[in-house]
């Protein structure tokens, strides 16, 4: 964006108070400095009465007046022009752009301008460098970090095993011995999946474009499975459920990676709302570019994401105000879904509805030609439902 150059745009940059200001002024000064030319003329002719002094000398009044308002508004336009204008792009600019973006300094600009706009450009390319050295500096962080959770989360399973043989060696009655399995086995099944999910996670972010063995999944079983496998592994969860399918055609995906992107974002939820709240997953059909794709809504109340960590989300190794979060899971679940030719994102919001804050993770996938069979999987409306189930089991 150049300099702005004439009265006529000054007049139109909202951001620019200052401009107004000086306009203001001038006009002011301007008004003021016809009325007092027009007295100290009128003021030589004493012979003559005032309305004729005024008409007698209309056509000097008008003339000096003139002459001399091009003049002021010629030294106002070079001020505007070499000083405040460029003064003003330097505002507007760092007020609208949200990168730190090098600025092209404009010709013709006074030796101290030039110095700032020279000053600031040094300036923004030593934050980008201390920014890439900051982020390199996290980013090795969250790999020590992520190796140390893997490493404790791996011998995890193992010492709760060791435990539960010592424990189950040293007692002889039946029902004590089922207590025991009953009270620890899902604790050991929950950390073997939290091991195996982040192997996973790993794995993909590692791996090279492969082509992908696809095939015609219908969602609802698939969100249903999801549902169902990672609440008998987090059954002290309290959550209500809302599901609206509005898709007609199944997805064409693989499996085992689909699945790896709900599981994922759907236990991200679990663990943002602290296992406490309501989470809806919705579907409806999209096109774009003259293409069918599926767009999946999963959604949570209860937690928040400020606007500058939703562009950081599916960075690799990014995790914030989660103790144990590596930061892979969401990495992983972009490049997925990026493999399956879709897009994901993610909408953070608090307001009065919703006063600890909402979250909602999008992402599409191809639709499949073949139409999808509406089963009757009888979802779950609260996560209670699925332990009673087990219960009785």
């Amino acid at each position: 964006m150049r300099a702005i150059y004439n009265l006529m745009t000054l007049k139109n940059v909202n951001c620019a108070p200052i401009i107004h200001k000086i306009l203001g002024t001038f006009f002011a000064f301007w008004l003021v400095f016809f009325l007092l030319t027009t007295l100290f003329i009128i003021g030589f002719y004493q012979e003559i009465s005032f309305l004729e002094k005024l008409l007698h000398n209309s056509y000097k009044v008008f003339f000096i007046w003139i002459i001399l308002s091009i003049l002021v508004h010629f030294l106002l336009w070079i001020l505007l022009r070499n000083s405040i204008s460029p003064l003003v792009h330097l505002i507007t600019h760092f007020k609208n752009s949200e990168t730190l973006q090098e600025l092209e300094i404009p010709k013709n600009l006074s030796e101290e301008i030039t110095d700032l706009f020279k000053i600031l450009n040094k300036s923004i390319l030593n934050l980008k460098a201390l920014q890439e050295k900051t982020i390199e500096a996290e980013k090795n962080a969250a790999i020590a970090m992520t190796i140390q959770l893997l490493a404790h989360d791996v011998r995890q399973p193992f010492l709760m095993l060791q435990t539960i043989l010592k424990t189950l060696t040293m007692q002889k009655d039946i029902a004590q011995i089922n207590s025991i399995i009953k009270t620890l086995v899902p604790q050991v099944d929950r950390n073997i999946q939290k091991v195996n999910g982040m192997l996973i996670d790993i794995m993909e972010m590692g791996s090279q474009s492969e082509k992908l063995q696809l095939e015609s999944i219908c969602p609802e079983s698939l969100i249903s499975s999801v549902v169902k496998e990672n609440l008998q592994i987090y059954n002290n969860a309290d959550i209500a459920f809302s599901f609206n399918f509005s898709h007609q055609h199944k997805i064409k995906a693989n499996m085992s990676k689909i699945e790896r992107v709900f599981t994922n974002i759907f236990l991200n939820a679990l663990q943002a709302m602290n296992f406490k709240g309501k989470i809806w997953i919705q579907t409806r059909d999209v096109i774009i570019n003259k293409k069918l794709f599926i767009e999946f809504c999963i959604g949570n109340n209860n937690s928040f994401i400020e606007k500058e960590d939703i562009k950081n989300l599916f960075n690799a190794f990014f995790t914030k105000a989660k103790k144990s979060g590596t930061g892979l899971g969401l990495a992983a679940a972009e490049k997925i879904v990026q493999s399956h030719d879709g897009q994901i994102w993610c909408h953070s919001v608090k307001n009065d509805h919703f006063s600890a804050g909402m979250v909602e993770f999008y992402f599409t996938l191809i639709a499949a030609d073949e139409l999808a069979v509406k089963k009757n999987l009888k979802l779950p409306a609260h996560s209670s439902n699925l332990f009673a189930k087990r219960l009785e089991l």
